[in-house]
């Protein structure tokens, strides 16, 4: 593991943050808070809470369970039902939406508070930056 992986494993892994890019190194699109975890070899996958987007999901279960109704044999009841048992488990659901290169990295520059690391600014050799702001651990 080289000093970025090491830096990320022992400052970023499973914290939530804001990320914000000029480049492209940061693989997705970020425009809330997530969830960072490193994953060795590939940098730091960035997740979001699906309750944020469940309703687009929640509306696509529906119409699978609509247009196979006969062949599930459900009624609508047992459908609503099947449906109310599915969001709440959605609301707390994870999904990545980006994902951090620990690759090209010219320089990072953080700011701690304490010993704990709150914002940080990554810089790579193709002129791109990433922002993560805001640190704290996982609720």
């Amino acid at each position: 593991m080289n000093n970025i992986e090491q830096f990320f494993k022992d400052s970023l892994d499973n914290k939530m943050a804001y990320v914000s890019s000029c480049g492209l190194i940061l693989e997705g699109t970020i425009e809330q808070k997530c969830k960072l975890e490193f994953i060795q070899y590939s940098g730091l996958h960035c997740s979001v809470k699906l309750g944020y987007n469940r309703l687009e999901i929640v509306k696509k279960v529906e119409q699978i369970l609509i247009q196979n109704k006969e062949q599930f044999d459900i009624t609508y009841d047992k459908r609503d039902e099947i449906i109310n048992a599915i969001v709440p488990q959605l609301k707390e659901m994870f999904v990545q939406v980006g994902k951090i290169s620990n690759y090209g990295v010219e320089n990072i520059s953080s700011v701690y508070d304490k010993e704990n690391v709150r914002d940080v600014k990554i810089k790579y050799t193709n002129g791109s930056i990433t922002l993560i702001r805001c640190i704290e651990d996982v609720k």
